[in-house]
């Protein structure tokens, strides 16, 4: 079980800093190709503080694993923002050179 929150911290840390580096208007793109690509793979993977209230309203996951879905995932987001902002920073700083 904890193989599934590792990978859900490395998902969502990834989709974020996708999207901080690439910005706003690639979001949807980015979060459905993720979401087709690796929607088979896993059997309860949220992305999404929303898909995962939306999985224990179905009782697909109990309000534990729920808790747990919901920590990791804004500790990745806040990750993955961090991490894409630095490279972004990174790349513009070495173009201007």
């Amino acid at each position: 079980m904890l193989s599934i929150y590792i990978l859900e911290f490395i998902g969502v840390t990834f989709l974020t800093s996708l999207i901080s580096i690439l910005g706003k208007g690639y979001a949807h793109i980015i979060l459905g190709i993720s979401l087709l690509l690796s929607g088979t793979l896993f059997a309860a993977n949220c992305f999404n503080p929303a898909i995962a209230v939306a999985f224990y309203i179905t009782n697909k996951i109990t309000l534990t694993n729920l808790m747990y879905y919901i920590i990791i995932e804004f500790c990745g987001a806040i990750m993955g923002f961090l991490f894409g902002q630095h490279v972004k920073t990174y790349f513009v700083s070495n173009v201007n050179q």
